[in-house]
């Protein structure tokens, strides 16, 4: 009765195993969907809607990007979380998003690497210190040093409440002794008008997203979150060279999830995708517009490592400027 037992119970397991292969095989047979946390217009709807083009080359099928912001990207983990595990949707997501749900106060902290199983790192970047044309002097330390002759007047836009550019302007207003009022928008590209039409003073959000703007005079560049002066914006200082070395070491990213139970064989498969995708020059003519940088890693167990200590910084910030976040 045993042996049948454990025959039956390995046939069993031969059956799945077989399955996941025969699909992967198959794979993919039908569009694929990225669901992005985040209004059109930022980053990681940039870098998305990019590698989605080498994607659909590569994998021969088309890849759909799908917006549905709100609730700090709740409802699209909800629903990548809840979709089949076929590996036909995705969850796109930056660290903004990831850092938002961790700070999330009246549905209680969501860890989206608990929540969700991670395929791959896509991009990295800088974040950027910016400020309104009209409204704001031409250098960081004129900007501090007007916060500081008006405690409480000057506002602050951010992609989101705990995101993590919100969480490092809690930081720098900290150990810049300044006081500002903060305007949560939904998204990076939500920030954009909040600061042309004069809403918010000043703002932080990665380069990639207000590259355009800032070369056009629309916005000014004031400091990035760097080891070093960015290529294509030489005369923008780092933070570092400002008196304040420990905003360099959390670069922003964007990541790509799928739901839990997505066969290995299919998480296999759209890692090196992305890993192929990473080096088209079309993803590199990106990177050197954008300020961008590319994430490759050699292995999945790589990339899962890689999201634990990834995370991990965010969750040390949010420990040291948590109880400020509003």
């Amino acid at each position: 009765m045993r042996r049948l037992l454990n025959l039956g119970i390995g046939l069993a397991f031969g059956l799945v195993v077989a399955s996941a292969s025969a699909h992967a095989q198959t794979y993919p047979s039908q569009p694929i969907r990225f669901i992005n946390g985040l209004a059109p217009g930022g980053a990681t709807d940039v870098v998305f809607r990019t590698i989605a083009e080498s994607l659909r080359e590569s994998l021969g099928q088309s890849v759909v990007n799908e917006n549905k912001p709100g609730a700090n990207g709740l409802i699209a983990l909800e629903q990548v979380a809840q979709s089949k595990p076929d590996g036909y949707t995705f969850m796109v997501i930056s660290s903004t998003v990831a850092s938002g749900l961790l700070t999330m106060k009246d549905k209680g902290a969501v860890d989206i690497f608990e929540r969700l199983a991670f395929v791959a790192p896509v991009a990295g970047g800088p974040a950027t210190v910016i400020a309104a044309v009209k409204s704001m002097p031409d250098t960081f330390k004129e900007f501090v040093a007007k916060a500081k002759a008006a405690p409480g007047t000057m506002r602050y836009a951010s992609s989101g409440a705990g995101a993590g550019p919100h969480l490092e302007m809690v930081l720098l207003s900290k150990r810049a002794g300044i006081e500002m009022v903060h305007l949560p928008q939904k998204g990076a590209g939500a920030m954009l008008p909040a600061l042309a039409n004069g809403d918010a003073h000043v703002g932080m959000i990665t380069m990639a997203s207000i590259a355009g703007q800032v070369k056009s005079g629309e916005l000014k560049a004031l400091a990035v979150l760097a080891p070093q002066r960015l290529k294509n914006w030489p005369n923008v200082p780092t933070l570092t060279e400002l008196g304040y070395p420990e905003f360099e070491t959390r670069p922003l990213w964007h990541a790509m999830l799928a739901p839990k139970g997505t066969p290995e064989p299919i998480m296999q498969q759209m890692f090196d995708a992305v890993q192929k995708a990473l080096v088209t020059d079309r993803m590199k003519e990106l990177y050197q517009r954008t300020e961008l940088w590319p994430l490759p890693l050699k292995s999945r167990a790589e990339s899962v490592a890689w999201s634990k200590t990834s995370l991990d910084s965010f969750k040390k910030l949010i420990a040291e400027v948590g109880t400020a976040v509003k």
